[in-house]
C-alpha cells in the first residue's frame, strides 16, 4: 500500500484497532456477521478495497468427543480495487485454486 505497512485487529464490536496507529482510515463491511470487505484509505486519499467475494479460506477439522467438526475460516481478503483521489482506478481479478492436504488423521 504505497510503502505503508501495519497490522490491525477487528474487534467483536466491528471497530478497528491499528497496530501501530497509522494515518489510514479502515472500514470493515460485514454481512450476517462475517467480514466481506475491508476498505483502507491512506493519508493521500488513495482507497484500497479488499474482499468483495475474493478471499482465501481454509477448512478446519476438529475432533470433538469422537465427532468430526468442519468449519471454513477466511484467512485473507484479496486486493480487488485501488481508487485514486481523482477517480482513476485499477481493478484486480483472481483465478480459483483448490489445494488439498492430507493430515494423516482419519
Amino acid at each position: 500500500m504505497n510503502g505503508l505497512t501495519g497490522k490491525f485487529i477487528i474487534k467483536r464490536d466491528g471497530s478497528v484497532l491499528q497496530l501501530p496507529y497509522n494515518n489510514v482510515k479502515i472500514i470493515v463491511l460485514k454481512s450476517q456477521g462475517a467480514v466481506t470487505d475491508i476498505i483502507i484509505t491512506d493519508g493521500g486519499g488513495v482507497k484500497y478495497t479488499f474482499g468483495g467475494g475474493v478471499q482465501e479460506s481454509t477448512l478446519e477439522h476438529n475432533l470433538v468427543y469422537d465427532l468430526l467438526q468442519k468449519q471454513t475460516i477466511t484467512t485473507a481478503w484479496m486486493l480487488t480495487n485501488v481508487t485514486l483521489p481523482n477517480g482513476d482506478y485499477i481493478d484486480f481479478s483472481y483465478g480459483s485454486l483448490t489445494h488439498y492436504v492430507n493430515s494423516g488423521v482419519i
